[in-house]
């Protein structure tokens, strides 16, 4: 996915979405359904939290920032500790992707199967989201994890360090449930600190505007408030990363100036 100027190009432009060519994309994208797909409105949290992520500067990767995909595994790493859908079952992530479906599964979000909404229990799972992630998660140790639920920097050998100068940065930790890699491996110890402070700060709208529930859901996905951030750069040696999206944006912006 390349971050295009929608008005320059076809309007399939003007839509988000990302192509994946290989097999991993395509386990993850199926396992992740399936155990969001165990509590029905977690799809609708997950809807909400990446629309304020992506207006907080949460989510960014063009800037240096995390992908929407690290907000599902964060989510369903939230929703296990809450217990409210248990941890994924590694033997489920050896199934090959011949063993899956041919076709995905299409669930409505709007399913009338659905049993009745608790909204007061939905509402204190998307606050307690922030708090989380705003004041519980210890940054400098735990790793987001959606088989364990206690896993540790250290049992990873992941520890951040000072000296580290380009990727994989290990200061915000999140396994990715397929692979021992770092999601927020692009993530330095500026963009570590962002997410964190942004999370706080998402909560301290909601202990204001909690009882404004319209006000604090409006808020937090459309003019969510933003932490200090300074001017950032590109990490020395990622705009050279074959994988990175870094390359091909700045050398757009290139073209077009010349």
């Amino acid at each position: 996915r390349l971050p295009l100027e929608p008005r320059q190009g076809p309007e399939l432009y003007r839509y988000q979405f990302d192509l994946v060519l290989n097999t991993m994309g395509l386990r993850n994208t199926h396992l992740l359904a399936e155990y969001l797909a165990i509590y029905p409105y977690a799809r609708h949290m997950l809807l909400l939290l990446k629309r304020w992520a992506r207006n907080s500067g949460v989510v960014d990767t063009s800037e240096g920032m995390l992908a929407s995909y690290a907000i599902t595994v964060m989510l369903i790493h939230y929703l296990v500790k809450c217990a409210v859908i248990p941890s994924v079952d590694v033997h489920r992530i050896e199934a090959e992707p011949n063993l899956l479906p041919q076709e995905p599964v299409y669930r409505p979000l709007d399913d009338d199967t659905a049993s009745e909404v608790d909204m007061a229990k939905l509402g204190h799972l998307y606050c307690g989201f922030f708090e989380y992630f705003g004041q519980e998660f210890d940054y400098d140790k735990d790793v987001v994890c959606t088989t364990q639920q206690n896993l540790t920097k250290a049992t990873l050998r992941w520890e951040a360090t000072t000296v580290a100068s380009r990727p994989p940065f290990y200061h915000f930790a999140i396994k990715d449930p397929y692979s021992a890699e770092n999601i927020a491996r692009n993530l330095n110890a500026q963009g570590a600190s962002f997410v964190g402070a942004a999370h706080k700060a998402a909560l301290d709208v909601v202990v204001k505007d909690l009882k404004d529930p319209k006000f604090l859901l409006h808020t937090l996905t459309t003019k969510p408030p933003k932490p200090y951030q300074g001017t950032r750069d590109l990490v020395p040696g990622l705009a050279d990363s074959d994988s990175s999206q870094y390359k091909a944006r700045h050398l757009l912006q290139k073209a077009r100036s010349e």
